[in-house]
């Protein structure tokens, strides 16, 4: 299987074919020896030709085997931030219940990461649906509203707040 250095490689020279080794080495923060030996490798390996273009100049093209190779890897990867995925949508779910088994009704959601947003309101319509509240924040300052919580999406504070969830906490201790 391939490393990520030699994805990374393959990757520019798929957007750059005629990019210089001194290019490629810069534009992915390799040394220019790192850059030399990884082409090298990838080339002995049969997944990189290089052809002279005229004098000292060259072309990189990506063969069968290596477009083989970096798509392969490339499934790998997804289907592992696939599984991740899931996983916290699961451990997500299971916190919604959980707060929702306890009464709460109105979900306030509070924070920037809007991926993490985009994922809590996707698993709270599964999970909750119409029987509660899904509210973007920012929540009210001293609202201590009972059947309320304030789900933050930023940062791992973990100190405790009377009616917070601190997601990235609970996320990360749910293992």
């Amino acid at each position: 299987m391939l490393h990520q250095k030699e994805v990374s490689l393959l990757e520019a020279i798929n957007k750059n074919p005629a990019a210089s080794q001194r290019f490629l080495s810069s534009s992915l923060g390799m040394s220019l020896g790192q850059t030399n030996a990884l082409i090298k490798t990838l080339s002995d390996k049969g997944d990189l030709e290089i052809a002279r273009t005229n004098g000292r100049q060259v072309k990189y093209v990506i063969t069968k085997r290596g477009y083989t190779r970096w798509v392969r890897f490339t499934n790998v990867r997804l289907t592992e931030a696939f599984r991740h995925i899931s996983g916290v949508k699961r451990s997500i779910g299971k916190i919604l219940d959980s707060l929702f088994e306890k009464g709460v009704r109105e979900f306030v959601l509070e924070g920037e990461n809007d991926a993490i947003a985009a994922i809590v309101g996707e698993v709270f319509r599964e999970t909750i649906g119409n029987d509660a509240k899904l509210i973007w924040g920012p929540a009210k300052a001293g609202n201590d509203e009972k059947g309320q919580v304030v789900l933050k999406i930023d940062g791992i504070d973990a100190a405790p707040d009377k009616g917070v969830v601190h997601l990235l906490h609970e996320l990360a201790n749910a293992g």
